[in-house]
């Protein structure tokens, strides 16, 4: 088969220390997809990565979300995806179910992917819970952070 180009990450230019980087894939078919990334050096050069092979499920456009990165100490990237139109909120809990804040509270038309940032630098370290309602669907997920 052929490669299909997905997108694009620019170096953040940090050549001393090991680099994390963040890319959501549109428009992925379900089933068994193969990825690797081309990697570009500043003097053109490149080179390939490792093949993996991913098996993509369908979402039943169901709302998701990614935290990046997680542990988090600073500031997290919160992405939803498969919201449905209508009002969405989203909230950070501590351990026993405290609302800490409400990060997002806004009417999401036409879907597609939300950005949320969350700054956790006034927070202490541990286990939170970043909880998505949308309509009548609540979901959550772990964060960690670390100090």
């Amino acid at each position: 088969g052929s490669w299909v180009n997905r997108g694009f990450v620019a170096s953040t230019g940090g050549f001393d220390s090991r680099q994390q980087y963040f890319f959501h894939a549109q428009g992925v078919p379900t089933g068994l997809n193969s990825f690797r990334l081309k990697l570009i050096d500043l003097d053109g050069t490149f080179s390939f990565s490792k093949i993996l092979t991913v098996n993509v499920e369908q979402r039943m456009n169901l709302p998701y979300i990614s935290i990046y990165p997680n542990p988090a100490d600073g500031t997290s990237e919160i992405l939803l995806s498969g919201i449905v139109d209508g009002l969405t909120t989203v909230e950070l809990y501590d351990l026993v179910g405290r609302c800490i804040r409400t990060l997002f509270h806004e009417v999401i038309v036409k879907g597609g992917l939300t950005q949320v940032l969350l700054s956790s630098n006034d927070l202490s370290a541990g286990v939170y819970f970043v909880r998505v309602v949308n309509r009548n669907t609540s979901i959550s997920k772990k964060i960690i952070i670390t100090k």
